[in-house]
């Protein structure tokens, strides 16, 4: 299957909350702790594209910030590789249900707010 990242000239992920910004940083953080052979394949990226990332999200509208930041989460929550669930609190600093929420308002483009 293939996703189409459709990028807006104005950057709306900057009105997403400090408490939503930092989890995404921990889910992209996340991934390059457990960086394995299929990585490079499930982001379009490289591990050191991935670590700039995390320097730049939410302020670069990058095609590679916006790849490494949805792709995070999106393999965290549903990747073959995904932690359970009652995990990602401790990891990314917020439930399975606020984090797909979160995945869904950064593919909008961050206008709709996290619940």
């Amino acid at each position: 299957m293939t996703v189409r990242i459709e990028m807006q000239e104005e950057n709306s992920w900057t009105s997403l909350s400090d408490s939503e910004q930092q989890a995404v940083r921990r889910a992209m953080a996340y991934w390059v702790q457990h960086w394995d052979w299929e990585c490079p394949t499930l982001f379009g990226l490289d591990r050191e594209d991935i670590v700039n990332a995390i320097e730049t999200w939410p302020h670069s509208i990058a095609t590679t910030t916006s790849r490494a930041a949805i792709g995070s989460l999106r393999e965290l929550l549903f990747g073959a590789s995904t932690p359970a669930r009652g995990e990602l609190p401790r990891l990314i600093g917020m439930s399975y249900d606020r984090a797909r929420d979160l995945l869904h308002a950064i593919v909008e483009g961050g206008s709709q707010r996290v619940q």
